[in-house]
Order: structure tokens, then C-alpha cells, then sequence
């Protein structure tokens, strides 16, 4: 198991934000994909074969505003964990 290490956890965001149909985030090298495995706590963070049926590999991107330069700061929020993964 691949596993990131540079992703924190913020606390779990209402269910219902974000849009209707979930991504998953794929590494564009590897092909694999992101996903968020609850085990108690912490909540660990992995990359594993794709799978866009699995809930802990898809996420709800949601624009929270602009940065500024202009840039959307999105939130990525886990559909099977409800966490958002936060980069360091």
C-alpha cells in the first residue's frame, strides 16, 4: 500500500455540500487513485487501484472563493469518510 503523507485531516463537513456527482483524484503516473480508509482514528490516507464505485476513493469538490491571483480554492470533501483531506 502506497500511503501519502502529506495529507492532513479536517474535521468531517455536512454530508449534503458539494456537487451531485462525485470525482475520484487519479495520479496521473501511477493511475492509481486516491482513497480515505477509516480505521478508528485517524483516518488514513492511500492511493489504491481505481475503483468509481467506492466511496472512500470519491470526493466533492466545492469552490469556497478565489485566491489572489485569481486561482478557485476548492475543498475536497471524502463521500465514505465525509473528511477533507488538507495538503501541508
Amino acid at each position: 500500500m502506497e500511503v501519502l503523507t502529506a495529507a492532513t485531516l479536517a474535521a468531517p463537513v455536512a454530508a449534503h455540500a458539494g456537487p451531485a456527482n462525485p470525482n475520484v483524484l487519479r495520479n496521473a503516473q501511477t493511475g492509481r487513485c486516491i482513497q480515505m480508509h477509516r480505521r478508528g482514528d485517524p483516518v488514513f490516507v492511500s492511493t489504491q487501484p481505481c475503483d468509481a464505485t467506492n466511496d472512500d476513493q470519491r470526493f466533492r469538490l466545492t469552490v469556497v472563493g478565489k485566491s489572489s491571483d485569481r486561482y478557485h480554492v476548492v475543498k475536497f470533501q471524502n463521500v465514505g469518510t465525509g473528511y477533507c483531506p488538507r495538503l501541508l
